[in-house]
């Protein structure tokens, strides 16, 4: 497995694993128009200001989907989804520590931070196998239906 760019040419895969404007916002946030198209997609990915990842398997299925950027001091994860049929099988693990030792290299910082909600019990246990914990933001609590974790630098997954 390995983590590739993601470019336009993704965005049709990416879009059917939402059928709903309820696992769109669930991944994406309240800031996605529903329905979408190509078009409104790729400006609500923020694909060509954000860096965008995609876990493909060796025969060239894709699996997962990650974002990153700085915030904090932090590789801030965000817009993580791993492929519906292939949920349950331990991708997120994978596609996460590929994309926090991509993002640290290219931001220079060992440590992430990512924004979950608090109703996602699923990736809440995901990211705290991935050593994440729930902190207090840095500029206090942003969002009352979602936890802010961090992976300290120092922190090592079991």
């Amino acid at each position: 497995m390995q983590l590739i760019p993601a470019t336009s040419t993704h965005l049709p895969e990416l879009m059917s694993w939402f059928n709903s404007e309820a696992e769109l916002i669930s991944w994406a946030g309240p800031g996605f128009r529903f329905p979408f198209n190509a078009e409104s997609f790729a400006q609500d990915l923020k694909l060509q200001s954000l860096s965008s990842c995609l876990l493909q398997a060796d025969d060239g299925q894709i699996l997962g989907f990650g974002q990153y950027s700085l915030q904090h001091g932090h590789a801030h994860l965000s817009r993580l989804v791993i492929h519906p049929r292939f949920r349950g099988y331990g991708f997120i693990q994978i596609l996460l520590g590929k994309l926090q030792r991509q993002a640290g290299l290219t931001l220079s910082t060992a440590s992430a931070s990512l924004f979950v909600f608090r109703s996602n019990a699923a990736a809440i246990r995901a990211y705290q196998q991935a050593c994440f914990v729930e902190q207090l933001h840095p500029q206090g609590e942003l969002h009352q239906l979602c936890s802010y974790m961090v992976r300290p630098a120092n922190a090592v997954a079991s």
